[in-house]
């Protein structure tokens, strides 16, 4: 599990830091973070996976629950990208046929 904090609030983020040390990554799989920005990338909000104060276990519990819930996610994705892929290149393969056709 690789991870980045990103809170408004400093303690948060410095104790964060402290807790999750062994997990902050550059590249990471989501974000922890105490407010919900526009980003790209999967956030862990903290107000809604953990009630103030937490302990260390508390928090590397809930961030494994929430990296596997996101993992399977992903898992179930593939599949379904992989049939929407086959049909866009299966109606390619007819629409150019049909293309060919119209103008022989």
């Amino acid at each position: 599990m690789k991870l980045a904090v990103d809170c408004e609030c400093i303690l948060m983020q410095r104790s964060l830091e402290l807790f999750l040390s062994d997990f902050i990554s550059n590249e990471p799989d989501f974000i922890v973070s105490d407010v919900k920005d526009d980003v790209n990338q999967q956030v862990f909000l903290i107000e809604n996976y953990l009630n103030l104060p937490f302990t260390k276990e508390m928090l590397l519990e809930a961030l494994e629950e929430y990296s596997f819930c996101a993992n399977n996610q992903m898992i179930k994705r593939e599949p379904l990208e992989n049939r929407i892929s086959s049909l866009v290149d299966e109606f390619k393969v007819r629409l150019i046929k049909i293309i060919k056709d119209h103008y022989e």
